[in-house]
């Protein structure tokens, strides 16, 4: 806003330096109160530009599920109708829980919602909550297993609408995830992917796994994909469609031998 004051309808008082929507906006953070949240979304709603109201109501309500506060955050959803479709995966992955899901839920949030702004970045940006989810590092894989077995989360092949499908989930698995997830996983139907192997073998080599030997989940996952699932060491990634994130290295040695951390990589190629 430009200077100390707006000019305002009648009968409202005018914005100051003390009173406006950043003030209202920081008060419903500070307190976590519903008057002080109820002040907040009508005030402002009332009397901003739509876009400039989400962005501060998005604001007061990412504030609210970093500090988990589910009176308030259904306070929010039960009084705004479009808050709940504007929210990301990546906003809420951190705190993902069952309450917060169930209630953006029965608010009308598409469980298989995709990332769809600019923020969150080339390499998540047509990423799910479930494909965080599968992934070791967020924590969550129950949290992964209700969403697939209650929730209805799609497994694969799902586009929101927003862009590009998300990479495929069993290839996700492999890179960042364990195996009781991948098993998971295929049992409920999740495709095959021929680059499973390449991307595990990724992340291997990040960490200097060392497949004879290691017992991490990145040796363990190495370990199954060839000798249970029987990836081809020496396969060729040419056959993977080419979408925006997709680079064609070619083996799963030639993408271990890409990464940083690689100081000999034939190291990685136990099994050849």
């Amino acid at each position: 806003m430009d200077g100390d004051k707006v000019s305002l309808e009648d009968n409202q008082p005018e914005w100051t330096k003390e009173y406006n929507p950043y003030t209202l906006q920081a008060a419903a953070v500070e307190e976590k109160t519903v008057p002080a949240i109820k002040e907040f979304m009508e005030t402002v709603r009332a009397r901003c530009e739509g876009p400039d109201y989400r962005e501060l109501r998005n604001m007061v309500f990412q504030e609210l599920v970093q500090s988990e506060q589910m009176p308030l955050i259904a306070y929010m959803l039960d009084h705004d109708d479009t808050l709940a479709s504007s929210i990301q995966p990546i906003a809420i992955l951190e705190h993902a829980s069952k309450p917060l899901i169930d209630a953006l839920v029965a608010h009308g949030w598409d469980i298989n919602t995709q990332n769809h702004s600019a923020m969150a970045g080339p390499t998540t940006g047509r990423k799910r909550l479930l494909d965080y989810l599968v992934t070791e590092g967020e924590g969550k894989e129950s949290l992964a297993r209700w969403l697939v077995e209650e929730k209805g989360a799609k497994l694969d092949g799902y586009t929101d609408g927003h862009g590009e499908p998300p990479p495929p989930l069993l290839e996700t698995c492999a890179a960042r995830g364990t195996v009781a997830m991948y098993r998971f996983l295929e049992e409920h139907g999740a495709r095959p992917c021929p680059r499973a192997l390449h991307l595990a073998a990724v992340t291997a080599a990040s960490r200097r796994t060392d497949p004879a030997h290691d017992e991490s989940t990145s040796a363990e996952m190495l370990r199954f994909l060839v000798e249970e699932r029987g990836a081809d060491v020496n396969g060729i990634d040419s056959d993977v469609s080419h979408q925006p994130m997709n680079t064609h290295f070619g083996t799963p040695i030639a993408y271990a031998a890409r990464c940083p951390s690689v100081v000999d990589p034939e190291r990685f190629n136990s099994y050849s």
